[in-house]
């Protein structure tokens, strides 16, 4: 017998995907909870039970979809030395992973204009940041990177990365302005490296 707890569950399971179907293709503006409704084939009650709101829905489908592209990072580019390379490897496919369909529509054009940069960057950081974290403190263990706090340098790093997203939704052409963006990262976390490395 299914319990009350897995039913809850199946009900929050569909209606994040319905929901992150229908933001992905139409945008956040065009889709009602009904529609949500009728897509996830549940009751109204069930769908307000778990997201009160449209926004407290759209807030869940940037976090799922986020999460989701992290772990498609995660699972491409190995946490294994040279790690600053394996960062500036993450750097560029989360990029790619951001620059076409839904996960674009969702977290680059709609997220930070509906949940507001600050709400949007605390979901980044928690999501992609956590990656970019890992691979700087394994780089500054490996000495690739002189020994330093590994806390201010990855928001500043982060801080760069988030703003050339941004920038990106912004821009009509988004390819040309990612491989800029990401030329600038990539130079950036290069001159990361330790001293000794760089010949300093």
């Amino acid at each position: 017998m299914v319990s009350q707890d897995q039913r809850k569950a199946a009900t929050r399971r569909a209606a994040l995907a319905a929901a992150s179907a229908l933001f992905g293709a139409e945008g956040y503006a065009a889709v009602s909870m009904d529609a949500v409704c009728r897509r996830a084939d549940i009751a109204k009650g069930g769908l307000y039970h778990h997201f009160p709101t449209k926004a407290a829905l759209f807030e869940a489908v940037v976090a799922h979809t986020a999460a989701g592209v992290s772990a498609e990072i995660e699972a491409r580019v190995p946490q294994a030395p040279p790690y600053l390379g394996a960062l500036k490897s993450g750097m560029a496919l989360f990029f790619q992973e951001c620059a076409v369909g839904s996960a674009r529509r969702i977290l680059v054009e709609d997220g930070p204009a509906v949940l507001g940069p600050t709400r949007w960057r605390a979901i980044d950081q928690a999501s992609f940041g956590g990656l970019a974290r890992l691979a700087l403190h394994a780089a500054v263990e490996a000495g690739e990177i002189d020994r330093q706090p590994v806390e201010p340098l990855a928001t500043l790093l982060l801080g760069a990365a988030t703003e050339a997203v941004l920038a990106c939704g912004a821009a009509e052409e988004y390819s040309a302005t990612a491989q800029a963006h990401l030329g600038a990262l990539d130079r950036l976390i290069d001159g990361l490296g330790a001293r000794d490395a760089r010949g300093v």
